[in-house]
């Protein structure tokens, strides 16, 4: 009996929710000090969930989504750069209370850029597995 192949592995998955942790969370201004005290954690600890070091517990993502008001079902998206996409929409360059968000965008995408060259490797040495499980 052939196992059919998964649509994502699991580092896919946890990459995908790193980059929509960091999306969120450089959008809206904060720091990694400021979620890691809404979940009770270190900052590092936040540091290792971006960096796929770590993987995020469903409850702590359901307790962050609760207490910033953020959609838990955009962490369920599959093309983080999307969502990306829709928020930068919703920004008009001209417009000076829009300053940061320049900015953000581009820290968000260096972020990303990051958990692309060195996730990969995070996770499947913290994991001890190999990849492509």
């Amino acid at each position: 009996m052939s196992r059919r192949k998964k649509a994502f592995t699991n580092y896919e998955i946890n990459k995908n929710i790193a980059k929509i942790l960091v999306l969120h969370r450089v959008w809206d201004g904060l720091n990694q000090t400021k979620i890691a005290k809404d979940l009770n954690v270190s900052f590092q600890q936040i540091q290792k969930y971006e960096k796929c070091m770590n993987r995020m517990s469903a409850e702590m993502l359901i307790d962050i989504c609760n207490k910033r008001k953020w959609d838990i079902t955009l962490f369920m998206n599959n093309k983080p750069e999307s969502i990306l996409d829709e928020l930068m929409k919703g920004v008009n360059q001209m417009d000076p209370k829009s300053s940061p968000y320049p900015l953000r965008i581009s820290q968000i995408t260096e972020k990303w850029k990051t958990i692309d060259r060195v996730g990969e490797d995070n996770y499947y040495y913290k994991h001890h597995f190999k990849k492509g499980n």
